[in-house]
């Protein structure tokens, strides 16, 4: 890094604009200073990232062979033996990254996803530049997840964590084994390191849809519920309380489990009641006129960028799990736990049968979304953080 210059930074990013990782990313990346940072982004999907960035000046480079893997709690196995073939490429694509960031004089390499841990490893021998990474995922708490955790500490010099939760994941998989690989101050502030996602500008609220859009926003999987929102339906419209359904996102398995919702869906009775509306990329118009965002997470999680980003619009969230460090029970939304289809679709009901209870959970969640997903706090910690590995780099020369 020369001083007075920008320091070069590669962002590698695995979704293409296609998930969360990829706009948090985004809205991360089009907030700092070019004239202290100047990065490109390295992407394995294409997709609509590319447009973004152009649209902001910024390089983009498609790498397919990009791979990731994340040991989640149950079927590791069969999760890394379906990865093999993508894992088998990982070489050719550090490769090409270290070919990348020779071309622009990189200073340094940010990994937007902790399953990039393996190429993080391959970069480290071919570039021999500092990176830093971002956690993201719940990582299973088991032999896999505590490699991840160490390879992806040992390769890093800075680590930011989506919300304390994933920071204590880390910190119980890898703590008792080695010293962490980031500023031990940082480590004794349960604040410190935790970078939450930048909720992208949201739209002036527009009148409420009749009968009230409840909206789904997020990857179509098990995991996020999906397959409890008919059960959810149906138990809202045994209440006599109208609503309609809007499920956004896209699935990681084929139509699978889209056509096993709508048959649900037509078995329970609610399918005039339910819309299976795919990937979408207005977003903000999505949520500047529903009434509420859900998020039926089996993983208990109520932190998502879904929920941040309709927090922040104004949207009331109702989402299963007890953590209130994004909705706060009876402030900004409601929380059930334990779940169960009635209590889920009691809080729905509690919402949207009183419009003062709407209100002021819309203009909470708004002053919460300024506050603290609004990007200014995130710019001055991640431009802090290159700037300080930076330094380290050329006092390392």
């Amino acid at each position: 890094m020369n001083t007075g210059l920008a320091i070069n930074t590669a962002h590698v990013d695995i979704e293409g604009g296609w998930g969360g990782s990829s706009r948090s990313l985004f809205e991360l990346i089009k907030r700092l200073d070019r004239c202290r940072i100047a990065p490109i982004v390295i992407h394995r999907e294409a997709g609509p990232l590319q447009d973004w960035y152009k649209s902001i000046g910024i390089p983009t480079y498609h790498v397919p062979e990009i791979a990731s893997l994340v040991p989640r709690e149950n079927h590791v196995l069969k999760n890394i033996i379906a990865r093999i073939p993508q894992l088998m490429r990982i070489n050719s694509a550090a490769r090409k990254i270290a070919d990348i960031t020779l071309e622009r004089e990189t200073d340094l390499i940010h990994l937007n996803y902790e399953g990039l841990f393996l190429l993080a490893r391959r970069l480290q021998a071919l570039t021999h530049l500092p990176m830093i990474g971002h956690w993201r995922t719940q990582v299973g708490r088991n032999l896999w997840g505590r490699w991840l955790a160490k390879s992806f500490n040992d390769s890093t010099q800075r680590i930011f964590f989506i919300s304390p939760n994933e920071r204590h994941r880390f910190i119980e998989l890898i703590a008792r084994k080695q010293p962490v690989r980031t500023p031990l101050a940082c480590w004794a502030n349960e604040s410190a390191e935790v970078m939450w996602n930048i909720a992208r500008n949201s739209l002036p609220r527009q009148p409420l849809r009749n009968p009230p859009d409840i909206v789904f926003l997020g990857n179509i999987s098990e995991s996020k519920g999906v397959l409890r929102i008919p059960y959810i339906a149906r138990a809202l419209s045994a209440r006599g309380v109208s609503g309609r359904f809007s499920i956004y996102g896209q699935t990681r398995s084929g139509g699978r489990l889209q056509e096993r919702i709508s048959k649900l869906a037509n078995d329970l009775a609610v399918a005039d009641r339910l819309d299976l509306c795919g990937h979408i990329t207005t977003i903000d118009q999505i949520l500047s006129r529903a009434a509420v965002l859900i998020r039926p997470s089996c993983d208990s999680d109520p932190w998502g960028r879904d929920v941040i980003e309709a927090t922040s619009a104004g949207v009331p969230v109702v989402a299963t799990g007890t953590y209130n460090g994004v909705i706060e029970h009876d402030l900004n939304g409601l929380l059930v736990h334990p779940y169960s289809d009635e209590e889920f679709a009691a809080a729905i009901a509690a919402i949207l049968t009183n419009g003062e209870r709407w209100e002021r959970f819309s203009k909470a969640g708004q002053h919460i979304g300024r506050q603290k997903f609004g990007g200014d706090i995130q710019v001055r910690q991640f431009t802090g953080a290159v700037e300080e590995v930076a330094r380290r780099k050329d006092e390392a020369l």
